[in-house]
């Protein structure tokens, strides 16, 4: 309830600046906490509670899009760590956005997440040069 708290809070800041005929989107994780991380799945799920709060009762709020991996590059479930699903196939892709120009602002802003190091590398090993192709679902 506090990352739903924190989203509204956000929300409302945003809201005092957009004009009434701006659409309001939504980025936030894939469902499943797109590499397991239990941190991950509860933030998409408070991301997607206020969304859709929202859209009920303000025509601003468009889309939610969830940022997803793909099978090819997760083709089967993972228990490396912790458990993570495979990739979403691309059928279930809706929106594909190709940021490789950023790769070193990427992966600086990876870097930065000390708590999670070896989960970045293994990320960036398994990527490799696909690094910053960013997969949506889109609601």
């Amino acid at each position: 309830l506090e990352a739903v708290e924190q989203i509204e809070q956000i929300v409302a800041s945003v809201l005092e600046t957009v004009k009434d005929d701006d659409e309001v989107e939504f980025i936030t994780l894939d469902m499943n906490g797109l590499t397991g991380h239990i941190d991950h799945i509860a933030a998409a799920r408070a991301a997607s509670l206020v969304f859709f709060r929202h859209q009920k009762t303000d025509a601003r709020f468009t889309k939610i899009k969830y940022y997803c991996l793909t099978d090819h590059d997760y083709p089967v479930p993972t228990t490396e760590w912790l458990y993570m699903d495979a990739g979403r196939s691309a059928d279930e892709i809706d929106e594909i956005i190709d940021a490789r120009q950023y790769r070193e602002e990427i992966l600086t802003i990876m870097r930065a997440h000390h708590s999670q190091r070896d989960d970045i590398k293994a990320i960036i090993d398994r990527l490799g040069d696909r690094l910053g192709i960013n997969n949506f679902i889109v609601r």
